[in-house]
């Protein structure tokens, strides 16, 4: 099964007419030229064009001929009536790749966004996840809020830390009641702590 590789494919050039003459068989205003281009595919999905030639073909004596046989004449000669454009449809894998990638920006930034209104808007049982850079080396863990006043927040610090942000979850659900110390911050610096990365999301209270 071939997963990746090249294709081949001719274009329709409207204004392909039959412009010179054949050299090979002395023909007169015989010769027609085709665009052709190769593109890089991924299964059946095309994503980008590799290249682009012209070729031209003899419609009296078949005689074909490739864009390095030409001459300088021939080829300017024959890019102004084959200046046919490629389908957006063979750049259609880097447009995927193009709004995969901006759907995870939006996703990122949406989130930042709200996980900013919420630092701002604390409300008892939200849990916010910690990072921790101690000794060169980064760590997890999750500050739940038990507490909220009119200037100050204070937090249940969990007694656990994973080494990714992918494991918080796996913390949150294994060590649910494991909160022993506790930490109170002024809201001044609660937003701080978001701006400097300290909060890495939050989870608001369930209703």
């Amino acid at each position: 099964m071939i997963i990746f590789g090249t294709r081949g494919k001719v274009l329709s050039n409207k204004n392909a007419t039959k412009k010179l003459n054949c050299k090979n068989c002395s023909s007169q205003n015989t010769v027609t030229a085709f665009t052709s281009f190769r593109y890089f595919h991924i299964f059946w999905i095309p994503f980008f064009p590799i290249s682009k030639k012209i070729t031209t073909q003899c419609s009296h004596c078949k005689q074909v001929q490739y864009q390095n046989e030409l001459n300088e004449f021939e080829l300017q000669t024959f890019k102004g009536i084959t200046n046919t454009k490629i389908p957006w449809r063979f750049y259609f894998g880097l447009i995927l790749i193009g709004l995969f990638f901006a759907l995870i920006t939006f996703t990122i930034v949406s989130s930042s966004i709200e996980t900013g209104k919420n630092a701002k808007n604390p409300e008892v049982n939200d849990i916010y996840e910690i990072e921790n850079y101690n000794n060169g080396k980064r760590t997890y863990t999750v500050y739940k809020i038990v507490d909220v006043t009119k200037d100050s927040v204070t937090f249940e610090m969990n007694d656990y830390e994973v080494e990714s942000v992918t494991k918080v979850d796996d913390l949150m659900r294994e060590h649910p009641n494991d909160y022993s110390e506790k930490l109170t911050v002024s809201k001044e610096e609660l937003v701080k702590m978001y701006k400097t990365d300290v909060i890495h999301s939050i989870h608001k209270a369930k209703e």
